[in-house]
């Protein structure tokens, strides 16, 4: 991506990979003219959704950060916290059982 994310997407997720993983892709590979970047949380799942997620996390760009939590906080306080990081003036939260089509964004 060419140009400064103006959105900071933000990804709960919580023992759901194969959800998780659609959500990502469909929002990646998708055509959007907003620019915009994903930042995956994880809060606190058991191992093979930890080792999906960083599966995720290393085959994108530099559009993709990845947090992960030992323990679980619930979706509430994951969701804050995430806003808390954000780097970008607007946030979208995406729920990880969506999965998205061309300019869901813009």
């Amino acid at each position: 991506m060419h140009e400064d994310p103006l959105v900071t997407v933000i990804l709960p997720v919580y023992n759901s990979p194969w959800l998780a993983e659609h959500a990502y892709f469909s929002a990646i590979h998708t055509k959007n003219i907003t620019p915009f970047k994903m930042a995956i949380h994880d809060d606190g799942s058991d191992t093979f959704t930890k080792n999906r997620l960083t599966r995720i996390d290393g085959c994108s760009s530099d559009r993709t950060e990845l947090y992960s939590r030992q323990k679980n906080i619930g979706f509430i306080k994951t969701v804050n916290s995430a806003l808390l990081k954000c780097p970008t003036r607007y946030a979208l939260i995406l729920n990880s059982d969506v999965v998205l089509g061309d300019y869901w964004l813009d």
